[in-house]
């Protein structure tokens, strides 16, 4: 997986600007600078990185920061708890493993109809403090914090979701939301 932020806020440090400044010097709304400085911003037009571009005298791989990111040798245990369990992970971060935990709560709703009349379990699967996993190498932020964490979040959960031992334990035919921080 890949996860993309915005680079803006070093590149006008590195040259001692403000939103003002960049706002005077390529007519972008200042709204839009703002989001891309906050870390607020969920894309980018064309038109607004030839701009910001121009103005930094560089390329658009300068103005974002790009993080692969890779979950993989998943297991599960199960905690003393009915539902609960500890989900031991290595979390490859652009090329360098880190062995990681967090833990995991299977909440089984009740079980539902099916359209041919069957019965189905559902379950609700939630991580917490998936903030405290990140590698403090990474140097990522705050203002991206959120964005970031996000993404982790959703990948950890999506490799979660089809895992035999939580799918078994619950007897489940799917999952249907995600929780967690």
């Amino acid at each position: 997986m890949k996860i993309v932020i915005s680079n803006l806020r070093v590149k006008m440090a590195e040259r001692g600007l403000t939103i003002k400044d960049v706002n005077q010097a390529t007519l972008l709304s200042r709204t839009t600078i703002s989001n891309l400085y906050n870390g607020y911003s969920d894309g980018i037009k064309f038109h607004t990185l030839e701009k910001l571009c121009e103005l930094f005298n560089c390329y658009p791989n300068d103005l974002l920061r790009t993080f692969t990111i890779d979950i993989v040798d998943i297991e599960i245990k199960k905690e003393t708890s009915t539902y609960n369990y500890m989900c031991q992970f290595k979390l490859i971060v652009d090329g360098t493993p880190e062995l990681k935990e967090a833990a995991i709560k299977l909440d089984i709703m009740e079980q539902t109809p099916a359209s041919d009349g069957s019965m189905v379990n559902w379950a609700e699967v939630s991580l917490n403090d998936v903030k405290d996993i990140l590698p403090n190498s990474l140097n990522i932020p705050d203002n991206h914090m959120k964005y970031f964490v996000g993404k982790l979040h959703d990948a950890l959960l999506d490799e979660l979701r089809y895992n035999e031992i939580l799918r078994n334990e619950a007897k489940l035919i799917e999952f249907t939301e995600y929780g967690g921080d």
